[in-house]
């Protein structure tokens, strides 16, 4: 028996998929909303002294 699977795939996030992570937040976390705006801001500047990565997992190109 077989199942098939199809692969995902993970990329650097860059600062235009920042609203993308905030619509996924709003909707994995219904009672947690985040703005876009501020989610891409905190992204640019980061935090001092910190190492950050962020990646987009995508199935099927989606």
């Amino acid at each position: 028996m077989s199942s098939l699977m199809s692969a995902v795939l993970y990329r650097p996030a860059e600062l235009d998929d920042a609203e993308l992570a905030t619509n996924l937040i709003n909707s994995a976390y219904s009672g947690m909303e985040h703005d876009p705006i501020i989610t891409r801001l905190r992204w640019e500047w980061g935090r001092t002294g910190y190492s950050i990565g962020r990646y987009i997992a995508q199935q099927d190109r989606k």
